[in-house]
């Protein structure tokens, strides 16, 4: 058998960033992400969620390379990628979070990355925060084993443990390319061909799972999810605390529950106390750390008293 000819011409990729009052972040991401990629042809879609501060505006006046697409409401993330992820056209798509910084190449080595192993399905690159300490990406799927142990934070107390560490591998050193069960969401490429035939993101998911529940289904459909770490992404937003207000916090739950109804029926009569118990323990810390954090902690508190009608109400699902 002759061995395949290297490709002639190099693949088209579609890139969509996903804004909602973004307009702090958007600017410094796009200009990474025009400039540091350079090996492939990238086209560029922003859907706005129906922004308040400016973002459509900034887009249009400083890359009007970029389309621009405007929902007059807030679709959510699964649906506002799903909508640009149907115009697509080229052989891989990325989505990126406006919250982001592309260092050089980035982009460039996911695509080469992806030419190199037809069984990846996905990948996602090393993530970053500001200071340049890592992001723990490339976790395994949501279980109730690992929910109980973070649950009572024995995942912070022993990071190192195989055991308690497990969901996010906290253990794992993240030197070398690897199939992971699923990576972080704020950066992610995907090969159409598996995109369009699973459908992109359930749009039942409003916020958070919606990437989980992707990379379920890349598996279950024969492909594998690769990280990545020779493509660097330094990544501001969704860290900390603070970085999950109390309608994060229920949306969160809503979230989980329904990635559970849908690939774990079985496991919801246990994800019920677990979920009661997590959310009793974390409603009283907050309300104990209202002392120290006022209003924020409250808030937090709130977010978690707000969940307990899921843990008995069979309306799960987010969307």
């Amino acid at each position: 058998m002759m061995p395949e000819s290297p490709r002639v011409i190099p693949p088209e990729i579609d890139v969509i960033i996903v804004t909602y009052n973004a307009a702090r972040y958007i600017e410094a991401c796009l200009e990474s992400l025009l400039a540091r990629n350079r090996r492939y042809s990238y086209r560029i879609t922003v859907v706005d969620n129906a922004s308040t501060d400016g973002t459509p505006d900034l887009i249009t006046t400083k890359f009007p390379s970029v389309k621009l697409r405007r929902s007059v409401e807030n679709l959510g993330f699964a649906c506002a990628n799903n909508l640009a992820a149907a115009d697509s056209q080229g052989e891989y798509v990325v989505f990126l979070n406006p919250d982001t910084e592309v260092k050089e190449g980035a982009l460039d080595r996911l695509i080469d990355f992806l030419e190199a192993h037809p069984d990846a399905g996905a990948v996602g690159p090393k993530l970053l925060n500001g200071d340049g300490s890592p992001q723990l990406t490339g976790n395994t799927f949501p279980s109730l084993r690992n929910l109980f142990f973070e649950t009572l934070f024995l995942d912070r107390l022993f990071p190192r443990s195989r055991i308690f560490g497990d969901h996010k591998l906290s253990w794992w050193n993240r030197q070398e390319a690897s199939p992971v069960d699923w990576v972080m969401g704020a950066c992610l490429a995907v090969r159409r061909e598996v995109g369009v035939k699973l459908g992109w993101f359930d749009t039942r998911f409003y916020m958070y799972f919606e990437e989980t529940d992707l990379y379920r289904r890349i598996w279950d459909a024969g492909y594998k999810v690769y990280y990545v770490p020779q493509a660097e992404v330094i990544h501001f937003g969704g860290i900390g605390p603070k970085a999950y207000s109390g309608q994060k916090v229920l949306w969160w739950h809503q979230s989980l529950f329904y990635y559970f109804r849908k690939h774990h029926p079985g496991k919801l009569i246990l994800l019920r106390p677990l979920i009661f118990f997590r959310s009793l323990l974390r409603s009283g810390l907050w309300l104990l750390l209202t002392v120290r954090y006022g209003g924020f902690a409250w808030e937090k508190a709130r977010g978690y008293l707000k969940t307990f009608p899921l843990v008995w109400s069979k309306g799960w699902c987010s969307g």
